[in-house]
């Protein structure tokens, strides 16, 4: 009895190479959709930080106008008092980073030290200071509406909710 012939291991090989083709789709979509997502947000992070104050405050406007549906005389009032105010915001960040920058670096040269030859090295090629630092923000989410707020109870959120006694 012959296992192996024509029609026989074909159709099962077939299937085992639509499925390793797929299976390596996959993992190049996932890879190549995270890398695409990571450039993105780099792009959209220098361009906040070289445009500065006109960018953000124009989402401060759509953001506003949005939210509290001002009308068009409102918003020709609003409008250069909110940019005035990120041009200032987007001036002093600038005058404090270096300060900001140098506190960071000079952490990271303190804390250098007290790592494994393997750690120092990972810690230089992070940059030093830039590990220090919080990631960016994620991206806001697709309906466009920014974070969820803090939860019950804490500063800014919505009260505490009451507990029911158990029945």
């Amino acid at each position: 009895m012959v296992l192996s012939g024509p029609g026989r291991g074909g159709k099962w090989r077939l299937w085992a190479g639509v499925l390793a083709v797929f299976c390596c789709g996959l993992v190049v979509g996932a890879a190549g959709g995270a890398l695409w997502e990571r450039t993105q947000t780099v792009a959209r992070l220098e361009k906040l930080r070289g445009q500065g104050g006109p960018i953000l405050a124009k989402m401060a406007m759509e953001r506003l106008t949005r939210e509290l549906n001002l009308r068009a005389e409102q918003r020709d009032k609003i409008q250069p008092i909110v940019e005035a105010a990120f041009e200032e915001v987007h001036a002093i960040i600038d005058q404090t980073r270096p300060r900001m920058d140098a506190a960071l670096q000079g952490a990271a040269e303190r804390i250098k030290p007290l790592l494994d030859a393997e750690q120092a090295k990972r810690l230089d090629q992070g940059g030093q200071w830039r590990m220090l630092r919080p990631p960016p923000p994620p991206p806001p989410p697709a309906n466009d509406r920014g974070p969820a707020g803090p939860p019950p109870g804490l500063p800014g959120g919505p009260p505490p909710m009451e507990r029911q006694p158990p029945r």
